[in-house]
C-alpha cells in the first residue's frame, strides 16, 4: 500500500470513529430533549443519528473492503441540556464540513476514487442540512416556538441525507428511491 492510499485509510478510520460517536451522541441528546419536555426536537436528534449511523456504516463498509480492522468506538460527550446539545451539534456539523470532509475529500481527489468522492459529498451535503436543522430547532427554542417545529422526518438508507415533513420522490442520491426512506416520527 502506498502512502497516499494509507493516508486516506487512517483519515477514513477517523471518520468512521467521529460518524459512529456522533451517532451515539445524538442518540443520548434524543434521550434529553424527550426528557425535557422538547418532543419535535427529540425527532430530529433521532434522525441525525440514524443518519449518521448510515455515513459511519458506508465508512466502514470501504475500510472492509480496503481489509482495515474495524476499531472499537468508545462513545464519550457531553449530554447537558436540550440547548447546549444544540450548540454543541450546530459546531460538531461545521467541524465535519469545513474540516473532516474538506480534508478527505481532497485526498481522495488526488487519489482519484470517483466512488468514494461521490460518496463524500453526499455526506458534506447531509452534514450541511443537519447544521441548518439544528439552526432551526434552536432559534424554535430560544424564541419558544418549538410547536411549531416538524413532527416528522425522512433518512436516506443510502446515503443518509434528511429530510423534514416529507421525503421527496427521489433522494438527492440519484440512485436512492422514496421506497429506500426511514420514516422517524417517534421516540
Amino acid at each position: 500500500m502506498n502512502d497516499d492510499a494509507e493516508i486516506l485509510l487512517k483519515n477514513r478510520q477517523a471518520a468512521f470513529k467521529s460518524e459512529t460517536i456522533a451517532s451515539a451522541r445524538y442518540a443520548a441528546y434524543s434521550k434529553k430533549a424527550d426528557q425535557e419536555g422538547y418532543h419535535q426536537i427529540a425527532l430530529l436528534f433521532k434522525a441525525v443519528s440514524t443518519s449518521e449511523n448510515i455515513h459511519a456504516n458506508s465508512h466502514k463498509t470501504i475500510l472492509e473492503q480496503s481489509g482495515v480492522a474495524i476499531p472499537k468506538i468508545k462513545s464519550v460527550f457531553q449530554n447537558t441540556s436540550t440547548r447546549e446539545n444544540l450548540k454543541m451539534a450546530i459546531a460538531d456539523e461545521k467541524y465535519e464540513m469545513n474540516k473532516r470532509y474538506l480534508y478527505v475529500g481532497s485526498q481522495v481527489l488526488e487519489a482519484d476514487k470517483e466512488m468514494a468522492m461521490l460518496s463524500l459529498n453526499y455526506l458534506d451535503k447531509t452534514e450541511k442540512k443537519h447544521r441548518s436543522f439544528y439552526k432551526a430547532e434552536l432559534a424554535a427554542l430560544e424564541n419558544n416556538a418549538e410547536k411549531y417545529l416538524p413532527v416528522e422526518f425522512y433518512v436516506c438508507g443510502g446515503c443518509g441525507d434528511t429530510y423534514h415533513s416529507k421525503a421527496p420522490a427521489n433522494c438527492s442520491n440519484p440512485q436512492t428511491t422514496k421506497d429506500n426512506f426511514i420514516r422517524i416520527n417517534s421516540l
